[in-house]
């Protein structure tokens, strides 16, 4: 038998940015981008959400195509209520995302022929990041990680 993955814990920003979409979809939904999750069971699970016309049909689609633990975890939440602003979940989001980033700018720098090519972006996200919990600049480090996550950003004078 196939090794069961463990659930999805509900507490993550995946889950919660999942749960804002289902309920307040217009809250949230331009600000995502498939991009800013690393689960696979919250991607698909957002994938078929942003698909589907309902969320029945993103849960008929995800059994249809044996995705039951995103089944599962849409149906989970369905049932569950939040309070959580769509801008808060935003920036944990974007935060948890600059943070895989981060591991994988550090991994690609152990290999590099030149590691000092990755140091900067290293370095600049980890800066957003630093300003993602200063309430002046949270906004903004968050719009900026969010454009360099989603591959949407212009390049500028840093």
């Amino acid at each position: 038998t196939p090794a069961r993955v463990a659930p999805v814990r509900r507490d993550t920003a995946e889950t919660e940015a999942l749960l804002v979409l289902i309920q307040r979809p217009d809250d949230i939904a331009p600000l995502l981008d498939e991009a800013l999750f690393g689960d696979p069971v919250v991607i698909a699970a957002y994938r078929a959400v942003v698909a589907g016309a309902t969320l029945a049909d993103a849960v008929a689609a995800l059994g249809a195509a044996g995705e039951e633990h995103s089944a599962d975890l849409l149906q989970r939440l369905a049932v569950e209520d939040t309070d959580a602003e769509a801008g808060d979940v935003l920036r944990r989001l974007v935060e948890e995302g600059a943070s895989r980033a981060i591991s994988a700018l550090q991994a690609e720098a152990r290999v590099a022929d030149d590691p000092l090519a990755v140091a900067g972006d290293i370095a600049w996200v980890k800066h957003r990041m630093l300003e993602l919990r200063e309430p002046d600049t949270a906004e903004s480090a968050t719009d900026q990680l969010l454009g360099w996550l989603t591959g949407q950003t212009e390049e500028s004078d840093g």
